[in-house]
This record gives C-alpha cells, sequence and structure tokens, in this order.
C-alpha cells in the first residue's frame, strides 16, 4: 500500500488534482473531498470511495466568479448575492450550461451548485488549476462531515492520493440558495445568513 501523501504546499496538491487525483481537504465551512471536474474517471473513483448515489449531485468549488458564466445561467439576482457574499459560505445551484448536462455532479433537474471558498489557501490550489473542483464533505455518505483534520475518518484516509494540510474552517456547512423565478429560495440554511 503506498503512503498517502500529506502537503500543505499548494502546488503539489494542484498537480495531484491535475493529475486525476483524490484529495482531502480545508475549506472555510467543513472538511472536503474532491477532484476535478472534467476528469470523468476521478469523479466516479470520487463517487465510489464516498459510496455516494450516482445520481446524486454534488456542488463545485471554483477558482472565481467567471466560471459561474462558464457552468450555469445566472439571474442578475443571484449575481448581486454573490458579490455580496463570494468568497464565502454559500452554494447557489443554478440551471447548468449545456455542456455540463449530462455530469452527475449536476441535478436531474439539470441544475450545479458552485462557490468561491473563503479558505486561502484551498483558493490558491484552485486558482493555479484553472478550474473548479467537487467538494463534497470528506465522509462516507450518511456520516457526520468532519470539522477539523483529527475528525477525518481513518478508512476514508485509507482511499484517497492526499491530504492538503491546512487550517480548519468554521466547522458550519455552506447555506445553500436558489431562484426560483428570480425568487431566492434558501435550501438549506448553514454559515450564511441572508
Amino acid at each position: 500500500m503506498k503512503e498517502l501523501l500529506q502537503s500543505s504546499n499548494p502546488q503539489v496538491i494542484a498537480e495531484i488534482f491535475a493529475n486525476g487525483g483524490i484529495v482531502i481537504f480545508p475549506t472555510d465551512t467543513v472538511w472536503g473531498i474532491g477532484c476535478v471536474y472534467d476528469d470523468d474517471q476521478a469523479i466516479k473513483r470520487l463517487y465510489s470511495i464516498k459510496n455516494r448515489l450516482p445520481d446524486k449531485p454534488t456542488s463545485l468549488l471554483i477558482p472565481n466568479s467567471n466560471w459561474v458564466n462558464k457552468l450555469a445561467i445566472i439571474n442578475p439576482t443571484a449575481k448581486k448575492i454573490l458579490n455580496k457574499y463570494w468568497p464565502g459560505a454559500l452554494t447557489v445551484v443554478l440551471p447548468a450550461k449545456k455542456e455540463i448536462e449530462d455530469k452527475s455532479f449536476v441535478s436531474t433537474t439539470k441544475k450545479v451548485g458552485v462557490r468561491i471558498p473563503n479558505h486561502k489557501k484551498l483558493l490558491e490550489v484552485i486558482k493555479i488549476l484553472e478550474k473548479p473542483i467537487l467538494g463534497p464533505s470528506a465522509n462516507f455518505a450518511g456520516k457526520t462531515p468532519p470539522q477539523t483534520i483529527s475528525q477525518l475518518d481513518p478508512n476514508l484516509l485509507k482511499l484517497v492520493d492526499a491530504v492538503f494540510i491546512s487550517i480548519d474552517g468554521s466547522g458550519k456547512e455552506s447555506t445553500v440558495i436558489t431562484f426560483e423565478n428570480e425568487n431566492l429560495v434558501i435550501l438549506r440554511d448553514g454559515a450564511v445568513k441572508i
């Protein structure tokens, strides 16, 4: 069994992501586990590791707001709210662009969740990659999301390629919002109060 790579170097972690690796990392909320958004094999492996149902969508952590327009259709109200709260613990669920509609991280209703995390080191990794990563919480499906590095499941650690060593986030999951006819709908109460 190969030794688990643990690194606090954003460049090293970005390379593992770029080569199709699965990484556990801290965010500004809870600890996450992910891979790059455009590697179908890595996504399949991520879902398998988490025991996540193949049709359960996963939000994306994006390097900057330009990616919202590349991935989704955004309305003016959403834009205003995101300008106010990003980077931060706010995930927005928007209609996905045609190019990504068939991806497993997109919901059956053709919507995608995106956010820019307010975690300096993680953001550095995503900016080096210049592309989004999947960012579900670092736990097996149905288990409690870890708030600190010490809460990571040792059995999960055995299945990944690397752990990005950096500071813990707030421990609160992100607030999740969507829009119906431009009206704001809160899907999950979380760290951000709107």
